[in-house]
């Protein structure tokens, strides 16, 4: 048996592995902590169908051990390359994890180190990501730059015909599934409704509906969302959009609470916090 001491050395001694495809141990891994044990998921090729794009440039950091014939990997993180109209090129940080008997040994922080350098080797404006636990992030030198809310919205008023339950298409609504980005972890699929320039996306999942993204004039969007939504939804929404003033306005309840921060490590950008609204459907 391994001494404590002998253990630490050999999670030293792991090196840091870079690689421009995601392997499929660094892919069972991400499955079996993101998805697998929360019993959730399609699959990944429908939640990250870039993660194989070759028109999309990804790096994938892992950590690995040899066990017998068998490299493992036991902690991995991806940077996905996204350009910033007038900004440059910064990385998406995600999919960062550790399995679960390599907890404990500070590899998440080894990966997010990786990450700084590779970043500025590849001349990345900053990097970017998406947590609940800020802390962890902070203590590798990110910093909070926004948050979002997310709730529950209602009519303060019950609809004279209930909409509970399915999403539907009235009148001259145009529906359509998109896979454009994937569909996010807590979802089954994604669906844009739209009429002309006007659209909402909503992520359908087993415990509900909720608005994930949406574009056009204000009160048309209403118009929309009275029509296609059911009588309670979710919404992840930026703390300062128009449409929270709007939904006040027509009588809609809102119970929202803090949800997800930014957070941004600045490289070679003077004003990171410049980077626009980036929505659930984008992020990884």
């Amino acid at each position: 048996m391994l001494a404590s001491k002998d253990l630490i050395l050999n999670y030293e001694a792991l090196k840091i592995s870079q690689s421009h495809r995601v392997s499929e141990g660094a892919k069972r891994l991400i499955w079996e902590v993101f998805f697998g044990s929360r019993q959730r998921g399609i699959s990944l090729s429908v939640h990250f169908p870039w993660l194989d794009d070759d028109r999309q440039k990804v790096t994938c950091l892992t950590l690995e051990k040899v066990e017998g014939r068998v490299t493992r990997v036991c902690a991995a993180l991806v940077i996905k390359h996204q350009h910033i109209d007038g900004l440059g090129v910064v990385g998406f940080v995600g999919m960062v994890c550790v399995a679960p008997d390599h907890r404990g040994h500070g590899l998440s922080t080894r990966l997010m180190e990786g990450a700084w350098d590779y970043a500025k080797n590849a001349k990345l404006g900053a990097l970017v990501l998406w947590t609940n636990q800020p802390g962890v992030y902070e203590k590798v030198g990110f910093f909070v730059d926004s948050q979002d809310l997310y709730g529950t919205v209602k009519q303060a008023m019950a609809p004279t015909v209930s909409r509970e339950g399915a999403i539907r298409k009235d009148g001259d609504i145009r529906q359509q599934r998109l896979r454009t980005y994937g569909v996010p972890p807590f979802a089954d699929e994604v669906i844009e409704f739209s009429d002309g320039d006007v659209a909402v996306t909503l992520c359908k999942s087993k415990s509900g509906v909720t608005l994930a993204d949406w574009h056009g004039d204000t009160e048309r969007l209403i118009s929309i969302i009275e029509q296609v939504l059911p009588d309670a939804w979710q919404i992840n929404i930026r703390q300062d959009a128009p449409l929270l003033e709007v939904l006040h306005k027509h009588n809609y309840r809102m119970d929202l609470r803090p949800g997800a921060v930014r957070m941004l490590r600045r490289i070679s950008l003077p004003d990171a916090e410049s980077i626009p609204y980036i929505n659930i459907l984008q992020r990884i």
